[in-house]
């Protein structure tokens, strides 16, 4: 079994896709999760597609983005765990998850302003987002130091930068980790990629206000940057 641990927004979803097409066994939510959240051969885009075939119902992943899920999952099985660690750059991961909110947020607050400027009164005080922020980061943190305190045991480290750089490269090499050395179908392989972008609940490709963006950035380049988080990563 494996744990495959991320913070939201960092391709979570696609490797769960390819660990059940490699594995031919499924993969799970959380024990809240609904019916939007299961299995990744059984959405419909993989219906339609046909391309990821389950042969055992034993689940062979458990999605966590927190060391509470973890935990948890932790014992939903008998058989030991490895852990699959997926980190993003935190300024992209934490922007793609907070944005909508922001964004919304941002549209109240214009409007307010609006509002109390017509009326000649001062402005509601605005919201502090630097605690949204930290939480958020700290979140990303628990997942690395998840993996960071599973040395001695099965551990693989995946990076969503490789992933969006090249996908049959990323899956070979992820292939190879899980200890399966049979070549991948090109083309089935960017199949499951591209059915796993499909299935998601959440879909990326929002436009986005670049100063909105810039916004949240400054925040988040208050902590750690992804380069530090990676060398922590590298030197454990």
């Amino acid at each position: 079994n494996w744990h495959i641990v991320s913070y939201p927004r960092s391709g979570n979803h696609a490797v769960r896709a390819l660990v059940e097409y490699i594995t031919k066994r499924p993969t799970v939510s959380s024990l809240e999760a609904d019916e939007s959240d299961k299995a990744i051969y059984l959405r419909s885009a993989n219906q339609a597609a046909d391309v990821i075939k389950i042969s055992d119902e034993e689940p062979a992943g458990y999605k966590s983005h927190s060391l509470q899920r973890l935990v948890e999952n932790e014992d939903r099985s008998s058989a030991p765990f490895g852990l699959i660690l997926i980190t993003r750059d935190p300024a992209d991961a934490i922007v793609s998850q907070l944005y909508p909110k922001y964004e919304k947020w941002k549209s109240k607050l214009d409007k307010k302003r609006l509002f109390f400027a017509r009326h000649r009164r001062k402005p509601w005080e605005e919201v502090d987002w630097r605690p949204q922020i930290r939480n958020n980061y700290n979140s990303y943190l628990s997942c690395v130091f998840a993996y960071l305190a599973w040395k001695g045991r099965p551990r693989i480290h995946l990076k969503y930068e490789d992933l969006t750089r090249d996908g049959y490269s990323f899956a070979t090499s992820f292939s190879q980790k899980l200890g399966f050395d049979g070549d991948l179908d090109p083309s089935e392989t960017e199949t499951v990629l591209s059915l796993s972008r499909d299935s998601l609940n959440r879909k990326g490709g929002r436009k986005r206000d670049p100063e909105l963006v810039r916004e949240l950035q400054e925040l988040i380049a208050k902590h750690k940057s992804y380069d530090e988080i990676l060398d922590i990563i590298d030197t454990w």
